[in-house]
């Protein structure tokens, strides 16, 4: 059902197969409200989204029984919850596994949930009764099951447990689901947690068989898309275009601003290419909370095509770090990433065919697997040799082909290995002397530790090693 074409740290450009169509990811499901929102949607499924995600059991509640893309007047894709938010927000619901996996079957969604326990934020008693009661759903519903060609959703649940999240995903993955969702990341998002989101949602990739979609439930802000799929997300769903609208708030990359606070729009989507800020304020509030809609959508969408065309050219890893750098909140998250290095490194193919340039700003951006891949191979290099021939960038020149220059941000390697790939692909300011050598410091000297290293012309650097426990001798 899922086809991947192209991969980027955890990121995949892929195609779920449906019975009402292909769906190209990574990508967003817009929220169609049962109660009707500003836009219906067919609306939306012409700014380009294939699918939609609107929710089974409050269309059950409603007495509806026609196809969901008959109730909705729309074709192609739809994706149905099953009820587990108003679970985690009312507690309490009228229904169970049994009568809306039913009820989805009957309304021929085509992706289709199981109704799941959310975890939210509760102690760990509380999170291990939501693991074994969505795990006891998503058991019974293999035998529930009769239409097959819906595109049935495994929730995982655990919040914050990092064993609680391993015993779902290790679980839910002997069932072999077509598609896997990280549940109830909300209180997360709505409390802008996204270091610990982000950890979930890592966690959770790594685990899970590398052939399998994952869906995001929540996911709703353009900034944060990059960042979602870098670690793993295929898709989101998120009503957070519709509920921005409705409080006058327009969406950006960089964040949201309310309406009122903008000179002009600075967009070129039908919507902003058309109105200016004072017209939209003078029109009526559904009036004005449909456009803001419909430009949300747009620019949510722009950042999809944006997302897909840098793991295409496999420059995910600066789309990442030039959003997160615009959010106090993301650039915590973002900090982490040299935690997740092992499995970027393992996911991505660092020698391309077709190498192209890559900015390194400081050293966060020298976890990026090219440079992590390149320090991997000059270790391999380094373990079979006893005695190195070292020196900084500042007298490469004078150094025999087989010595390694030290420095930032490739830390060590081969004189020979200056002008190939990635090295000669990357565009950086040399930091101070002063902080060139701390990253050496911190670095370099736990991988000579066992050498017996000389240090052409370089004073400063051969004291460094030697003041470290490392056997270096200064030489001419």
């Amino acid at each position: 059902m899922f086809k991947i074409k192209a991969r980027d740290l955890l990121g995949r450009l892929g195609e779920l197969q449906t019975r009402s169509g292909p769906i190209e990811t990574p990508t967003l499901a817009p929220v169609i409200s049962v109660s009707g929102g500003p836009l219906s949607a067919s609306e939306i499924k012409q700014i380009g989204f294939d699918v939609v995600i609107t929710n089974a059991y409050l269309w059950m509640r409603k007495g509806e029984e026609r196809d969901i893309h008959d109730a909705l007047n729309v074709t192609g894709p739809v994706m149905t919850d099953s009820g587990a938010y108003q679970l985690l927000v009312y507690k309490s619901i009228n229904t169970n596994n049994e009568e809306i996996i039913r009820y989805q079957e009957k309304i021929k969604t085509d992706i289709g949930v199981i109704l799941d326990t959310p975890t939210g934020m509760v102690n760990k008693t509380e999170a291990e009764l939501t693991v074994d009661k969505t795990l006891k759903s998503e058991e019974d519903a293999k035998k529930i099951i009769t239409d097959e060609e819906i595109v049935w959703t495994a929730p995982i649940q655990g919040g914050l447990y990092k064993d609680l999240l391993d015993k779902m995903v290790n679980n839910a993955k002997k069932m072999d689901y077509p598609l896997y969702a990280l549940g109830s990341p909300t209180p997360l998002m709505e409390g802008h947690m996204y270091a610990d989101l982000f950890d979930e949602l890592y966690q959770v990739k790594m685990s899970l068989p590398s052939n399998k979609p994952l869906h995001l439930f929540g996911a709703g802000h353009p900034s944060m898309f990059s960042m979602a799929v870098a670690l793993g997300a295929d898709m989101f769903d998120s009503a957070a275009y519709a509920l921005f609208a409705k409080e006058g708030r327009y969406m950006t990359i960089a964040g949201s601003e309310k309406i009122e606070n903008l000179k002009e729009l600075p967009c070129s989507c039908p919507v902003c290419s058309k109105y200016k800020v004072s017209e939209l304020l003078k029109m009526e509030k559904r009036e004005r909370e449909k456009l803001l809609a419909l430009h949300n959508l747009y620019a949510s969408m722009a950042e999809i095509k944006t997302i897909r065309n840098a793991i295409q050219s496999g420059k995910l890893w600066d789309l990442v770090e030039s959003r997160a750098r615009n959010s106090p909140e993301l650039w915590e998250a973002f900090k982490n990433f040299a935690l997740y290095s092992d499995g970027f490194l393992k996911r991505t193919a660092v020698r391309k065919i077709s190498a192209r340039g890559f900015s390194i700003i400081d050293e966060y951006s020298t976890y990026r697997p090219e440079v992590l891949w390149h320090i991997n191979s000059i270790k391999k290099i380094i373990a079979n040799r006893s005695n190195l021939v070292i020196t900084s960038r500042e007298y490469a020149n004078s150094c025999e082909k087989d010595c390694f220059v030290v420095g930032f941000p490739f830390l060590i390697t081969l004189k020979t290995l200056n002008k190939v790939y990635p090295v000669y692909f990357a565009k950086y300011t040399p930091p101070s002397p002063e902080q060139e050598l701390n990253y050496i410091q911190r670095k370099l000297v736990p991988i000579l530790r066992d050498k017996k290293v000389e240090v052409l012309r370089d004073k400063r650097l051969a004291e460094v090693l030697s003041n470290n426990g490392v056997d270096a001798t200064l030489i001419d």
